[in-house]
């Protein structure tokens, strides 16, 4: 194989086709593989193919699928942020019936379940070397002391403590 044809197959790969636009329109549109194969012109098996192994369309479809995930978690932000004012109307108005509710749905340790501990990065870093042992390897930051720091952030994290 030429260096030429080597490129134009690279480039094939890189790059969507024609029906290959069509068929990820399809697909991001919420087609089946047999639609968007109708869409674009081409067997089902060969859209099945591009979609498991063809790497500009496998990209394509998860940048579509990002954008409409991000999308989808915008409108539930805006729409949850309107419920917990009509929400919240109703209880400080005294409507017992949504102020049960509400205690229903919402777990009390979500509302108690606050940080222990910093929440800044360079805080939960500088914590974990105060708790590793004075050996005069603190401001080390290779080998086994970066590991045991990070070992430590870890555990401050999760709120476990680091053992010998």
């Amino acid at each position: 194989m030429t260096a030429e044809r080597a490129t134009d197959c690279d480039r094939s790969l890189l790059e969507l086709s024609g029906a290959q636009v069509l068929a990820v329109n399809a697909l991001a549109a919420g087609a089946t593989h047999e639609a968007a194969a109708e869409a674009a012109g081409v067997h089902r098996v060969t859209v099945s193919r591009w979609v498991r192994h063809h790497p500009a369309v496998v990209a394509e479809l998860r940048a579509r699928r990002a954008d409409a995930s991000r999308e989808l978690g915008e409108k539930i932000r805006a729409v949850t942020m309107r419920a917990l004012d009509v929400v919240a109307g109703e209880v400080e108005a005294g409507n017992v019936r949504v102020s049960l509710a509400w205690l229903r749905c919402v777990p009390l340790a979500v509302m108690a379940d606050e940080p222990d501990g910093p929440t800044d990065p360079a805080e939960v870093l500088e914590a974990a070397r105060r708790e590793l042992p004075d050996d005069g390897a603190k401001d080390l930051l290779y080998g086994r002391t970066f590991a045991r720091t990070e070992a430590a952030v870890r555990a401050r994290l999760e709120g476990a403590r680091l053992g010998p």
